[in-house]
């Protein structure tokens, strides 16, 4: 789809609008797609998302289908498997837009445009994705090149000239690739200006061997690595999450190694009027049996989503869990069960049904119960 006008906005666009968005179109399913159909369609607005695929790609599923719920809870309407095919202005300043309920390169080449329902709306919201701007730097001139992604790849934040350097999304890092978050690019910008320039508000130069060691030690550039870094989707049900997915966690684990524990609950703060908030809590431990059950993934759905898994970003990375490291969750009710999908419902290992109390010996779960209800 090609369009050039001017009811037609990226999510920078959006929320520079001087007037009301009115009836508006959300193509895409990524969490800046979400995010935006969710608080428009909060404050009351008309939203419709075209989502060609999976909602959250490269998310846990489970979780991904939980915030679309949430969206179409909050009003708005979410047509699946649709991409557009193409829009023009109307004669009062809106966009006619006509959308095919099938990917347009499995679609018929013989069905014309015109057969498709059109559906005009005051802001388009184009949210699918964004490109590097690598090409208009003309790398090739001193001899570098960028990936299939058009990402240039560095090592410690340097490319292969050794006086080329890039952090931030642009930047596809060595071995894994770093997510694209603005803390992230931060932190990184940091050990490379450390690095090069040393740390003159401390006095250190950059010829100190012990500043350089600590610019590119695996302790400084742990917490950039994808597995370790904690996000949030802040969607009508907040969704945050820190290490891997349920579909990531059997591929890298097998099924065999992984144990999944689970728990839907009402938050604390809405437990005195339980079931007139409408208020849910979801939570996916994602551990590691051949390891003593240590965590891989912390995955959170619900109010205050974005406040808890932080919390969790150490041990998400596969260190021992502590008491005084869970987050202090507001569970409703003090339980999570073993593998809701895979045939549960059994009490987690450990905990007594006459009280809230649970050994520390019994694994993660323990330690993250007992401190989320300040036992």
């Amino acid at each position: 789809m090609a369009t050039e006008h001017s009811s037609d906005h990226t999510s920078d666009g959006l929320v520079s609008r001087k007037v009301p968005p009115g009836r508006t179109l959300v193509i895409g399913g990524g969490y800046v797609a979400l995010e935006c159909a969710g608080f428009l369609a909060s404050l009351g607005f008309d939203v419709t998302v075209l989502l060609r695929s999976v909602p959250l790609r490269g998310f846990d599923r489970e979780c991904a289908e939980r915030v679309l719920a949430s969206v179409e809870a909050a009003g708005a309407t979410i047509v699946r498997g649709a991409e557009p095919v193409d829009a023009e202005a109307t004669a009062d300043g809106r966009t006619a837009v006509r959308w095919s309920t099938q990917p347009a390169s499995t679609a018929p080449a013989t069905t014309p445009a015109a057969a498709q329902p059109e559906h005009v709306f005051d802001t388009v919201l184009v949210a699918t994705g964004r490109d590097t701007e690598c090409a208009a730097l003309h790398l090739e001139a001193v001899g570098l090149s960028t990936d299939p992604h058009g990402k240039l790849p560095t090592t410690l934040e340097t490319s292969a000239v050794d006086f080329v350097h890039a952090v931030g999304d642009m930047a596809s890092e060595a071995p894994h690739g770093r997510p694209e978050l603005t803390p992230v690019a931060i932190r990184s910008g940091v050990l490379l200006a450390r690095r090069l320039c040393g740390d003159p508000e401390h006095g250190i130069s950059c010829a100190d061997p012990n500043l350089a060691a600590s610019a590119i030690s695996g302790v400084a550039r742990a917490g950039l690595e994808p597995s370790a870094v904690p996000t949030a989707v802040f969607t009508p049900s907040e969704y945050a999450c820190v290490g891997l997915s349920e579909e990531e966690a059997r591929t890298a684990l097998g099924d065999a190694n992984l144990e999944v524990y689970l728990a839907e609950a009402t938050p604390l703060e809405h437990a005195p009027v339980d079931g007139r908030s409408g208020q849910r809590l979801f939570v996916k431990l994602l551990c590691d049996k051949a390891r003593e059950e240590r965590l891989v993934g912390v995955h959170v759905v619900g109010e205050g989503a974005s406040e808890i898994v932080p919390g969790c970003e150490r041990m998400a990375r596969g260190w021992p869990w502590d008491i005084t490291d869970g987050p202090r969750m507001a569970l409703g009710w003090p339980r999570m069960d073993l593998g809701w999908p895979l045939g549960g419902p059994w009490v987690a290992p450990g905990w007594p049904l006459g009280g809230p109390r649970m050994a520390l010996t019994q694994g993660p779960l323990s330690a993250l119960l007992l401190h989320a209800h300040g036992l």
